[in-house]
């Protein structure tokens, strides 16, 4: 199984594809890289979750 990162990357590669228009965009890259980014996802926000339960409460 690839690290998390390395399965989110290409989030930020489409995200500039798509914004700033780079290079033609071909639906085939962005419907793999679309179906990449979901499945990784999930556990993204479950380590966000961890992390953010991890921290000290702030108190009043």
């Amino acid at each position: 199984m690839r690290c998390l990162n390395n399965r989110l990357a290409p989030a930020a590669g489409l995200r500039n594809v798509l914004i700033h228009r780079y290079t033609d965009i071909r639906a085939d890259l962005v419907d793999e890289s679309a179906k990449q980014i979901l499945e990784g996802f999930p556990e993204y926000i479950g380590q966000d979750r961890d992390f953010l339960r991890s921290l000290p409460q702030a108190k009043a």
